[in-house]
């Protein structure tokens, strides 16, 4: 009888019935299914072996122990990354407040965020005894090798994810709304970002592509796994919340299915190029068995949408947790194959071409680039990942948002939608097509560049009324902004100041030299003109300027500073980035020249600022006023 009932007490279904024993079996089994499947990659790839004699060794402590605990501090990043989706966006949410389930996520999110600190910081002292060829111990027992550690990209990059999972870690469990998870949430995905960035892709054909298809495929795939994780452990804590949680994840995760898909092709061809004699390589090996999987995984994503999704919303839960715990030891051992493929290096002589036509590498300048031409700004592209991605999802959701309206029965115009589509369009453009391929090379490019984000883009962007879209998909009223954000004032004071930043302080040249920098400020500009042409297209905050007399002052602000910055780039002699543009030693440029073209592109975009101000000035100078009676009229009539 004994034997039956440890029998009935171990049955395997009994596992999805209880769910502690759900979560803990499933996290115990992705730990062994990624320990596992390292180990034989690694014996199969090439076990480490000691450093020929005169050289220094790291030993072969270090060399078994780095993969190990990559790969451990990676799965502790999904579970962290994925308990904190989980709150701040899976599950329901009453005024913001998290409920039961919330509330216990969150916990986990801070006791996963532990593991992940301590990986973070035992990956800084084996990449410092990796570098230097040391053993651990003599890491550990000497602080200048400490210091010098810091003084790698790569240890900086792991100090920081060291406190970013700090602050996750001590926050967690005081957090309980919506926002604050949100929050712990952009912290942990930033975390990931310095670490990818100083990654192996450093050594591929073309870095800056390589690089930010890596950043997306990292950061989509974080946010799969980690999301199905925390579905998982939603089903221990509280079921009810599964048929509220899963359409949502469902969704992300077809958008995550395909940013990886694309990434992944991407980063492959910047490896191995197209021909075929790379994928005979270890490299081109490795790249295989991860496609494979990620095609199995599609399939199961495909079960997952077609039969188990909507049995969750007919009450019928298991078969989704079932194939759900399949699925993540499945991404548990290509998260161990994309480990050991970090640390295997391409084939020589496959992928694209390294460098530039004069043996550099320069990650915002392409000095192979045709000369520039008028033509050539509209069919030069220089595709970044994360722009495409953003875009595409961006182009996705709209018009998934959209068709939703129209089924349900409400009014959502086409031409917003137009609007819309023509606006990421001019994004893509801005930072992919000609004036992201010469921005950095040409003064008068960066300016069309970053005006094109700041003045065109946001307004084609906010004729489509994303806001109004997405209340209206989620149902979501909310309360009128605050009078600070729809005050047209403040918001063109905004974008005079940002105007004034990029071009009289360091930040032009840092944005010129650095592809983030230049990512951040485009994007900074982005936002900061959407506030302006929301604010412009207010009617209760136009009334407001009227009433002050200052609305055509208003619209001139932007294009007055535009004028200001034109005179004085056309009266300097240095700044500018002059010193960056005459550094590049461009054959087809002229930069003291080309300074002239971006004084009239300065100009060209301040002309509408000076149409909407006197358009505003005449339609005020026309508002019909009310007729003065006279005195005695008004008495006669008593």
């Amino acid at each position: 009888m004994a034997d039956v009932a440890l029998a009935r007490r171990w049955k395997p279904a009994r596992i999805f019935e209880s769910g502690r024993r759900l979560t803990t079996w499933t996290v115990a089994g992705m730990v062994a299914v990624l320990v596992t499947v390292l180990v034989v990659a690694v014996v199969a790839v090439g076990r480490p072996e000691p450093a020929p004699e005169g050289l220094p060794d790291a030993g072969a402590l270090t060399g078994w122990a780095l993969p190990l605990v990559r790969a451990l501090m990676e799965l502790f990043a999904v579970g962290t990354i994925g308990m904190l989706l989980c709150a701040a966006f899976l599950l329901p949410a009453s005024a913001g407040v998290l409920g039961l389930a919330g509330g216990r996520v969150l916990r986990l999110a801070g006791r996963w965020a532990w593991g992940w600190l301590a990986c973070s910081s035992t990956m800084v002292v084996l990449v410092t005894s990796d570098v230097v060829g040391v053993p651990i111990g003599d890491v550990l027992g000497s602080s200048a090798l400490l210091r010098y550690g810091w003084q790698l990209p790569e240890g900086r990059a792991l100090v920081a994810m060291t406190l970013a999972a700090l602050v996750v870690a001590l926050n967690a469990r005081a957090v309980r709304g919506r926002h604050g998870s949100l929050g712990l949430l952009l912290v942990g995905v930033l975390a990931m970002v310095p670490l990818l960035l100083t990654g192996h892709s450093a050594s591929a054909g073309d870095h800056y592509l390589a690089t930010q298809a890596l950043l997306v495929h990292v950061l989509a795939a974080t946010l799969w796994v980690g999301g199905l994780l925390g579905l998982i452990t939603v089903a221990r804590t509280n079921r009810s919340d599964l048929p509220v949680a899963v359409p949502r994840f469902s969704s992300l995760a077809l958008v995550c299915f395909a940013a990886v898909a694309a990434s992944g092709a991407v980063t492959a061809w910047t490896r191995l190029g197209f021909g075929t004699d790379g994928w005979a390589s270890t490299y081109g090996a490795l790249v295989a068995v991860k496609t494979g999987a990620l095609v199995a995984l599609g399939v199961v994503g495909l079960v997952h949408r077609r039969r188990t999704v909507a049995g969750v919303l007919a009450g019928r839960q298991r078969p989704f947790v079932r194939l759900a715990v399949v699925e993540v030891l499945l991404m548990s051992a290509t998260v161990a194959v994309a480990v050991v493929l970090s640390r295997t290096a391409p084939p020589a002589g496959e992928g694209l071409s390294a460098g530039s036509a004069h043996g550099e590498s320069v990650t915002t300048v392409d000095r192979t680039i045709d000369p520039f031409t008028l033509g050539g700004l509209v069919t030069q592209w220089r595709p970044d990942a994360l722009v495409v991605t953003a875009v595409a999802v961006s182009v996705l959701g709209y018009l998934l948002a959209a068709r939703a309206v129209r089924r349900g029965g409400g009014d959502w115009s086409l031409s917003r939608a137009g609007w819309g589509m023509a606006g990421l369009g001019v994004v893509l453009f801005a930072l992919c097509g000609g004036l992201g391929a010469y921005g950095s090379a040409m003064l008068s490019v960066q300016t069309g560049q970053l005006l094109t984000m700041s003045v065109l883009a946001p307004y084609l962007l906010v004729r489509a009324e994303p806001v109004r879209l997405l209340r209206t998909v989620t149902g979501t009223v909310g309360g009128p902004p605050p009078r600070w954000l729809t005050d047209p004032v403040n918001a063109v004071t905004a974008l005079a100041a940002l105007w004034l930043l990029v071009y009289a302080s360091p930040l032009l040249d840092a944005s010129l030299s650095t592809g983030v920098v230049h990512l951040l400020v485009n994007v900074a500009a982005l936002l900061v003109g959407t506030w302006v042409w929301t604010a412009l297209r207010s009617r209760g905050a136009w009334a407001a300027a009227r009433s002050r007399g200052d609305r055509a002052v208003v619209a001139l602000v932007p294009g007055v500073m535009l004028a200001v910055l034109a005179i004085a780039l056309w009266r300097a002699e240095g700044g500018f980035g002059r010193l960056w543009f005459e550094s590049l030693h461009l054959f087809w440029d002229d930069p003291v020249g080309d300074r002239r073209y971006a004084v009239l592109v300065m100009l060209g975009f301040a002309v509408p600022f000076v149409l909407l101000a006197a358009g505003s000035t005449t339609r005020t100078s026309r508002t019909p006023t009310t007729p003065t009676v006279p005195v005695e009229t008004r008495e006669n009539s008593r």
